[in-house]
């Protein structure tokens, strides 16, 4: 039998990573979700799950329609900025701008947010049709 060697640096810096990696998943938390027992709990979370479907398209169509408005609006500010542009260098500051994000400040609304609020509320509707969700902390 042959018995693997390793440089002796190396064995600290996998415990470090084993410690690393134990903390990590020691903070996670999952959720199981305990559907509702009677047939009218099932059909109430068919509706909670058309709603969510129907939020998230919602979150998403949002999200696309954000990002063409934010184009849009980026590529008129730097028409503006090349129209008011006397040299080379002003032309160049506005490419740099427009591709920076400078010539556009505009909050721009996150997406995660939506799909939490989607989430939130599937969760909500789950619990009011008779469901459980057990929150396990690892």
């Amino acid at each position: 039998m042959t018995s693997l060697s390793f440089p002796p640096f190396l064995i600290p810096a996998a415990r470090c990573c084993a410690a690393l990696l134990a903390i990590a998943l020691a903070g996670c938390t999952t959720y199981d979700y305990v559907p509702p027992a009677s047939e009218a709990g099932r059909q109430c979370l068919a509706t909670c799950e058309v709603a969510r479907q129907t939020c998230r398209a919602g979150v998403s169509q949002t999200g696309a329609q954000q990002a063409a408005t934010t184009e849009l609006a980026r590529s008129n500010q730097l028409a503006t900025c090349l129209a008011g542009a006397t040299s080379a260098d002003d032309r160049k500051a506005c490419q740099r701008g427009a591709n920076n994000g400078v010539l556009l400040n505009t909050q721009q609304h996150s997406q995660p947010i939506g799909e939490l609020q989607c989430s939130s509320t599937y969760d909500q509707c789950f619990t009011n049709c008779g469901g459980q969700i057990i929150e396990r902390r690892g």
